[in-house]
């Protein structure tokens, strides 16, 4: 498989799986600070984690903020011969719920009763990354 990865960007806390297994969490709470602004930004290679055929993507997300949902941002990219960088974007498959049931994680794990996710703006403007480079997107303020 070629190799690649995620960026994941959260308002508040995300844990990231894959397939099953648990890739990473991310910590951080919205603020006027950019350098906690950044903390919400992060990037994990999947390489060790992708299997041939069908592979799931299982975020669990909060927001602290009572009055809010959870909000993610979840951008992939493959590195392809020649070290050819090539962004992979949400299929529109992703389904959410407010409850976890046993086994969520898990590529067998069946979320047809979950409700589509639905994409809305953000209030700050996101820099798109440069993979190749190593550059994570930013939230400009």
């Amino acid at each position: 498989l070629a190799p690649g990865g995620i960026q994941v960007i959260a308002d508040t806390h995300a844990e990231i799986f894959v397939n099953g297994k648990p890739l990473g969490t991310l910590l951080a709470r919205r603020s006027l600070s950019l350098t906690v602004e950044q903390d919400r930004v992060k990037r994990w290679d999947l390489t060790g984690f992708l299997q041939p055929g069908k592979n799931v993507l299982a975020v669990q997300a909060a927001n602290y903020d009572h009055f809010a949902s959870a909000g993610i941002n979840v951008l992939g990219y493959r590195v392809e011969p020649g070290g050819i960088y090539r962004t992979l974007v949400l299929d529109g498959k992703a389904r959410v719920s407010t409850t976890s049931s046993e086994g969520w994680q898990r590529p067998e794990f069946d979320d047809r009763s979950w409700i589509p996710a639905v994409p809305k703006p953000y209030p700050a403007l996101i820099a798109a990354p440069d993979f190749s480079q190593g550059r994570l997107s930013w939230i400009e303020r």
